[in-house]
C-alpha cells in the first residue's frame, strides 16, 4: 500500500515536470528555436542516467505483472542488464565511455527505437530537451544545447528521497538505470529486506 501511495505521488510530480518541459518548448519555439526531439531518434536513450529506486519500480512492475511482457523481459532484457552491470563495474568506465559505445537503455525497443515504458519514464528522461540538430546528440565532442530545467530534477530527487524515508523501502536510493532496475526486481520479487541487503553489499 505504501508503495502504491509513493508511486502515485511521484507520478503527480512527473506530470508537473511535463508541464515545465511543455512550457520550455513553447518559449523556445516562440523565439524561433523549434525542438527537434522526436520519437525514434533515441540518441538520449544511449547516455548513462541515474534514477530513483521508486522510478525503477514504476518502470518494472507493469512488465512483471504481464505474462508476455515478463517473458520478453526475462529472455531479452535481463541478459542485457547483466552485461551493462558488468560494464559499470569495469575500472574507469565513465558516462562518456557509455555514450561513446552507444549503449542503449534496456527499455529501448530495438526495432522502433521507442521507449517501452514511455508513460512512466523517469524525471531525467522527461526533462531532456535539446535545441540543436538531432545528429549532434550522437556525436562525441559536439556541443549539445539543452533546455535547462535543472531545478525540477533536483526537486524530483528530493521528493524521491522523502518518499523513500516515508515508506522505509529505500525508494529514494539513486542508481544507474541497469542497477536500479535490478534492485527494483529484487524489491518486487523478494521484498524490501532483500533489496536493502543488495544495496548494502554493493556499497
Amino acid at each position: 500500500m505504501k508503495l502504491a501511495v509513493a508511486a502515485h505521488r511521484l507520478r503527480v510530480f512527473h506530470h508537473s515536470i511535463d508541464r515545465l518541459t511543455e512550457q520550455a518548448t513553447q518559449e523556445a519555439e516562440a523565439i524561433g528555436l523549434p525542438i527537434p526531439c522526436k520519437a525514434g531518434c533515441a540518441a538520449c536513450c544511449r547516455v548513462q542516467v541515474s534514477v530513483s529506486l521508486l522510478e525503477a519500480v514504476m518502470l518494472l512492475q507493469p512488465i512483471l505483472d504481464d505474462a508476455d511482457a515478463r517473458a520478453d523481459f526475462m529472455t531479452r532484457i535481463v541478459p542485457m542488464l547483466r552485461i551493462q552491470t558488468r560494464m559499470l563495474s569495469e575500472k574507469n568506465f565513465t558516462p562518456l565511455e557509455w555514450r561513446r559505445r552507444r549503449i542503449p537503455c534496456a527499455l529501448l525497443d530495438p526495432v522502433s527505437q521507442k521507449c517501452l515504458r514511455y508513460n512512466d519514464r523517469p524525471a531525467v528522461c522527461r526533462a531532456h530537451i535539446v535545441l540543436n540538430p538531432p545528429e549532434h546528440c550522437s556525436q562525441i565532442g559536439t556541443p549539445v544545447q539543452i533546455v535547462n530545467i535543472g531545478p525540477a530534477l533536483r526537486r524530483s530527487r528530493e521528493l524521491s528521497a522523502r518518499l523513500g524515508e516515508d515508506c522505509d523501502l529505500l525508494l529514494g536510493h539513486m542508481s544507474v538505470m541497469p542497477i536500479a532496475l535490478d534492485l527494483a526486481g529484487t524489491l518486487l520479487e523478494q521484498g524490501p529486506e532483500a533489496c536493502k541487503e543488495k544495496i548494502k553489499s554493493s556499497a
